[in-house]
């Protein structure tokens, strides 16, 4: 091709790899300009100016599932849609080594045309107006003020951000018709938030590099394969270490729950023993909790959370939940339990009166005076001693058959323990490498910038792993590494004291069993003592009274039912007793 600026003949004939090219006019362009060497030197002889641009320049890579009359059809498409239709001429040529990178280079005039098939003006001058829309005077340079302005928009940020992302959408319509996985994306790496550097252009490296001769080029794209490596491990572990924390978030939440429970249920044994009025409260407040845990359903960071219980792996969630329920479903049983125990209490406290208090005392009158029964004084103390310890006994096990039978541990204290633990030996491992790193970074000397890039690279992504350490210890509740130790004993303490009471509730396990057999026993003893000795030997028993260990009402709820079950049953002895003396009396014994 022939260039009149410089008289120089260019020849481009032994210029391998290019498949295609294709000159495209847009609508004021003169006809002649279809042939290359008119239209490149028509651009040379309109510019003045040895700094004028001649050619904006466009290179898009093409993908090599099309075929090559798809690939024409793409970047035709391409280019009259958004160059030629904007006034532009379009030159381009698609190259293709057979290297795997086929590429098209579209070069584009910078310069209007006008209707007259004329070159218009790149840019021109307007004056700066007032808010009155008055030209500005400058009386220093004696002119009025003007500004330049560009005619067209065609080398703004705007334009190629628009082109870029029309020849991704024109790409990706392609493959989609093709049925093809493969997309791509305008935006840059750091746009899409791909923390990755991208890699250069080889060029004709790549052949070298395939027939195994190293290249610069291809050394560069190595090291920043490497590099973007070690990148994506961070990523990866950076996002998980991100999940963590949301999973850190949660056993947070159901802590808060639990505890709020175990606190409620704590506050009961004082409760009871205060007023009325506080049980109210609780049984309102329980209530209303239970049916919030009722509706409660899995976030969607529990669905594949999974706990270890007796051996066999339970969903995280389902696990809390039951916990939650059970333990509240307690709560309100005690709660019952004990406002039942108020109401007897009150029925037994209140005196007797009216028609029932009159006929005990005139059954009391009119029963014969009999002579004192004669007191075996051992034999009485004795007995007192025996029945007063079945029914400390029988009274124990009765409380103790009221307690839990069941707990679910809370399994989150321990793996927190075991988090903080790992995560602070973590964070003072990588502190100390990045001392090393840092200590063997300042020992280069001024020339070894890439050694010292190098381990920088090294320091920045060891720095990040431990700010994400930094950040899951603070999730945990642990405000900086020194504070790690403290935190696994407390979380180590509130983890044996749920499996205390887990411990515990096993032992209740037989309470009630335990009740019954001491109750026979206790009953059977009673109902051996003679009658004339029987008062005397109940009444030394109630002076035996231990002081209860336990909840007071609890304690009182159940002596109240040993002494209505003996109550009962010497009454239905004494009953049996009369029915054989009117019995053996009518058959004339």
């Amino acid at each position: 091709m022939y260039n009149e600026y410089d008289g120089i003949e260019h020849d481009y004939t032994k210029k391998g790899g290019v498949v295609y090219s294709e000159i495209m006019l847009c609508e004021n362009a003169p006809k002649e300009y279809q042939d290359r060497q008119t239209l490149w030197n028509a651009v040379e002889q309109i510019e003045k100016s040895s700094k004028a641009q001649l050619v904006r320049e466009y290179e898009v890579a093409l993908p090599v599932e099309l075929s090559r009359e798809e690939q024409i059809k793409l970047v035709r498409d391409f280019a009259k849609e958004n160059f030629v239709d904007n006034g532009m001429c379009v030159d381009f040529s698609i190259h293709d080594k057979e290297d795997g990178n086929p590429h098209a280079h579209i070069m584009l005039t910078t310069r209007p045309i006008e209707q007259d098939n004329s070159w218009g003006v790149k840019q021109k001058k307007e004056y700066i107006l007032d808010k009155n829309g008055q030209k500005q005077y400058d009386k220093k340079k004696q002119t009025y003020k003007c500004k330049t302005v560009k005619t067209t928009n065609w080398d703004s940020k705007e334009f190629l951000q628009r082109s870029r992302e029309s020849w991704a959408e024109k790409v990706n319509q392609e493959l989609e018709k093709k049925s093809l996985p493969q997309r791509i994306d305008h935006r840059s790496l750091k746009e899409q938030g791909v923390d990755r550097v991208p890699t250069i252009h080889e060029g004709g490296a790549r052949k070298l590099e395939k027939r195994g001769i190293k290249t610069d080029r291809g050394k560069i794209n190595r090291e920043i394969k490497t590099a973007n490596g070690q990148m994506q491990t961070i990523d990866i572990l950076t996002k998980q270490t991100q999940k963590e924390i949301i999973n850190i978030r949660e056993d947070i939440e159901w802590n808060k729950q639990h505890e709020h429970i175990a606190k409620i249920e704590r506050m009961l044994p004082k409760a009871t023993e205060e007023n009325k009025n506080v049980l109210l409260r609780l049984q309102t407040e329980m209530l209303k909790t239970y049916n919030i845990a009722k509706r409660l359903e899995p976030t969607t960071a529990s669905a594949e959370r999974t706990i270890e219980c007796d051996g066999r792996k339970v969903p995280y969630f389902d696990y809390h939940k039951d916990k939650l329920i059970g333990d509240i479903s307690f709560i309100r049983d005690k709660i019952e339990s004990s406002l039942e125990a108020i109401r007897e209490r009150a029925k037994t406290a209140e005196p007797q009166s009216g028609f029932v208090a009159r006929r005990e005392s005139i059954m009391r009158q009119e029963q014969p005076k009999q002579d004192a029964p004669k007191i075996d004084t051992a034999y009485a103390e004795e007995m007192a001693r025996k029945l007063s310890a079945l029914r400390s006994e029988f009274v124990k096990a009765m409380v103790q058959s009221a307690e839990r039978t069941s707990y679910q541990p809370n399994p989150i204290y321990e793996r927190q323990a075991n988090e903080i633990e790992s995560i602070s030996k973590t964070i003072s491992e990588q502190s100390r490498t990045i001392k090393s790193l840092q200590e063997e970074r300042d020992k280069l000397g001024i020339f070894k910038g890439r050694e010292k890039k190098e381990l920088q690279n090294k320091i920045d992504n060891f720095e990040r792993l431990r700010r994400s350490n930094l950040d899951k210890l603070g999730a945990l509740g642990v405000s900086e590494p020194s504070k790690a130790d403290e935190a696994v004993k407390e979380k180590r303490s509130m983890a044996a004291q749920e499996q205390n009471r887990a411990k515990a509730a096993m032992q209740n396990r037989g309470a009630k069993e335990r009740a019954e057999e001491v109750k026979a026993a206790f009953l059977e003893a009673a109902k051996q003592i003679p009658a004339d000795q029987r008062q005397e030997i109940l009444d030394r028993m109630g002076q035996q009274k231990e002081i209860p260990t336990m909840g007071r009402l609890q304690y009182y709820q159940a002596e109240a039912e040993a002494r209505r079950q003996l109550d009962t049953a010497l009454k239905q002895e004494a009953q049996t007793r009369e029915r054989n003396r009117t019995h053996d009396r009518d058959r004339g014994i």
